[in-house]
């Protein structure tokens, strides 16, 4: 497994995002709205965590919300879903 140089947390599962934003979590913070959107408000991509390696970004341990809560224990459901787009501000990329 290479090295991730830099490692950032960019969203939780409990609907945290960092203060200040960065291009790279700017990036996440639109892949996770646009993950909701692209399946028919169905599913979100969230607790996106990772960095940059030697040929580009990766990102490690996500997890997928729905409203079937059919993801495990991490997957919260509307509530998770609702919680990510209360602390949510779109940026450029949204």
């Amino acid at each position: 497994e290479p090295m991730i140089s830099n490692f950032e947390k960019f969203n939780s599962n409990t609907g945290w995002t960092p203060e200040e934003s960065s291009p790279l979590s700017d990036v996440m913070q639109a892949l996770s709205k646009y993950s909701y959107h692209s399946t028919n408000r169905n599913l979100l991509l969230f607790d996106l965590q990772g960095g940059v390696i030697e040929n580009g970004t990766v990102i490690t341990d996500p997890i997928i919300m729905s409203s079937a809560r059919e993801f495990g224990q991490t997957d919260l459901g509307d509530q998770g879903i609702s919680t990510f787009f209360a602390n949510h501000t779109c940026n450029k990329l949204c």
